[in-house]
């Protein structure tokens, strides 16, 4: 009798396999002619391809980690309150100047010519004459604003209560209103991105404050407005009798401080403003996902209440520590509040600084507020006229004063929100239909695998023992 052949490896892996729940195995395995083994075979590498290429191409997406954005509508009773910056159109007021540097200033020689072209300017000195004593600057005095520096604005320019001659805000009871709080306003020199700098100022900041959202309002029971405002424009007391009187404003995040010459609108003597608020917030995720928000709110509490709260006082925040470190003084139109020294045109050469590094640190807030508004001009009528006659008078508050009110458009609150595309859990339901359309296994089928692998590299490490 023949000595029967050794039970050897491959004759026990083809034993297992017999009995295995992978599908396309068992008929490999089983399979006596050559040729469908081998395409058996092949069919079964082609799907196994498959199945790696898809469940690659799945995880390269899902470890960019996308969102998807959402959109809800909530009704609050109560929301933060917008702030609002504003700068008079002129930096330096003429008296002020012309009292400090009498010789750079002369008189209009031709009086009635001079209020003819100029009335605004006339109307507040004139009395009902033409007796103007009044002194404009002249020769190197016409160029001082575009070296006005901080200290001449605090000297020469316009204060807050000269602008802002009347503020209330609604109150609680959403129907009444209380006089503004001034306890938070501050002072910004404000480029205007041509002839120098203005004071400019802001009402309900959070730049300074220690609480989060200090300042909220009772969303209005009726068609009533959140602010009622009155700005003083001061005609008479502008550097050029040429310049655009009016005031700028701008309506915006309080966390945020921003220049109103470029994202404002002008307010315009004798004119009404009927400004129509929309509020969005937007809510971001972390890191890593692709929205990459920083949460300021935990570092400003980490940092003692204190530091920035939005992505633009973080870059103004860096810029600004790089400027102090590099040239001790604080380089022009940081949008930051400080009190430090500003740099002079001469001392601006030391700061040699990549701006990406700041980019690169301060990115969005995961949660912010937007103020979106459309504004409604007319004409402002003069309701203490009484007769024909004070509708001419040039002196009347119409002609050198404006009122902006302010409502809010919708009582809604738009939030767009990211959430995650992809969620953790969902990785086994894709990486399952992919498992079971390319392989048609399930994971118990998987377990059998993983089982028969192992019983099969046990019984060759037997083996080896016993050949030893």
């Amino acid at each position: 009798m023949a000595n029967a052949q050794p039970y050897t490896t491959v004759r026990y892996a083809k034993d297992v396999f017999q009995d295995s729940l992978i599908t396309g195995i068992p008929q490999i395995v089983t399979t006596k002619n050559v040729g469908r083994k081998v395409i058996k075979t092949l069919v079964l590498c082609l799907c196994l391809i498959g199945f790696i290429y898809q469940t690659t191409e799945f995880m390269k997406i899902f470890w960019k980690y996308p969102t998807v954005l959402d959109i809800d509508v909530e009704y609050p009773e109560i929301i933060e309150s917008p702030a609002i910056t504003f700068c008079n159109l002129n930096g330096i007021k003429r008296s002020h100047y012309c009292d400090k540097y009498p010789e750079h200033c002369i008189s209009p020689e031709n009086k009635t010519a001079f209020c003819s072209e100029f009335p605004e300017i006339c109307k507040r000195q004139e009395n009902g004459g033409l007796e103007l004593d009044v002194q404009f600057p002249t020769g190197d005095g016409m160029v001082f604003e575009q070296t006005t520096t901080v200290e001449d604005l605090d000297e020469m320019g316009h204060s807050s209560s000269d602008i802002l001659k009347h503020c209330k805000r609604i109150a609680f009871d959403g129907y009444s209103y209380i006089e503004c709080s001034w306890d938070t306003v501050i002072r910004m020199p404000m480029s205007d991105g041509n002839t120098g700098y203005r004071n400019c100022y802001t009402l309900f900041s959070s730049v300074t404050s220690s609480k989060l959202k200090q300042h909220v309002l009772p969303v209005p029971k009726r068609k009533e407005p959140l602010f009622h405002m009155v700005l003083e424009m001061e005609p008479d007391e502008y550097f050029r009798p040429d310049r655009q009187v009016g005031v700028i404003v701008a309506i915006h995040s309080p966390n945020n401080i921003i220049n109103p010459f470029y994202d404002g609108f002008v307010v315009k003597p004798g004119r009404m403003y009927s400004v129509h608020l929309k509020v969005v917030e937007e809510r971001l995720l972390p890191f890593p996902y692709e929205t990459r928000c920083k949460d300021y709110s935990s570092l400003w509490l980490a940092r003692g209440r204190k530091g920035p709260l939005s992505q633009e006082m973080c870059l103004g925040e860096c810029v600004y520590n790089a400027s102090m470190k590099l040239c001790n003084c604080v380089i022009p139109n940081i949008l930051y509040y400080h009190e430090e020294r500003v740099c002079t045109e001469d001392e601006m050469d030391c700061f040699d600084f990549n701006l990406t590094e700041c980019y690169n640190y301060c990115h969005q807030p995961c949660d912010f507020t937007d103020f979106e508004y459309d504004v409604q001009e007319r004409k402002l009528e003069n309701n203490e006229a009484r007769d024909l006659d004070d509708l001419y008078d040039k002196n009347a508050m119409t002609k050198h004063m404006a009122v902006v009110l302010i409502f809010l458009k919708r009582p809604e609150i738009i939030i767009y929100k990211h959430r995650p595309q992809y969620e953790d859990i969902e990785v086994f339901s894709f990486m399952g239909g992919y498992v079971g359309m390319w392989l048609g296994v399930s994971l118990i089928a998987v377990f059998d695998f993983l089982e028969s692998v192992v019983l099969i590299c046990y019984f060759w490490m037997q083996r080896r023992l016993k050949i030893r």
